[in-house]
C-alpha cells in the first residue's frame, strides 16, 4: 500500500462502493466492508481523521430502470 505523505490534524471521508447487488455481501476484496477498512487503513497511516464514511451499494448505472 502507498504511504500516505499528508501532514497530520486533516480530515477525511471515505467512500466505498459495489456496482452489483452479489458484491454487496460477499465480505471479499470488493465489499464495501473491505473497501471501508483499506480506505480507514491509508488514511490513519497518514494521520488523517476520519470524520464520515459514505456508501454505494449494489446499484448499477446499467440497471436504473
Amino acid at each position: 500500500m502507498k504511504k500516505n505523505t499528508l501532514r497530520s490534524g486533516n480530515r477525511a471521508a471515505v467512500y466505498s462502493r459495489v456496482s452489483a447487488n452479489e458484491q454487496v455481501g460477499r465480505g471479499g476484496l470488493l465489499s464495501c466492508d473491505a473497501q471501508d477498512s483499506a480506505n480507514r487503513e491509508w488514511a490513519q497511516a497518514g494521520g488523517l481523521e476520519v470524520v464520515a464514511a459514505f456508501r454505494d451499494e449494489g446499484r448499477s448505472g446499467t440497471n436504473l430502470s
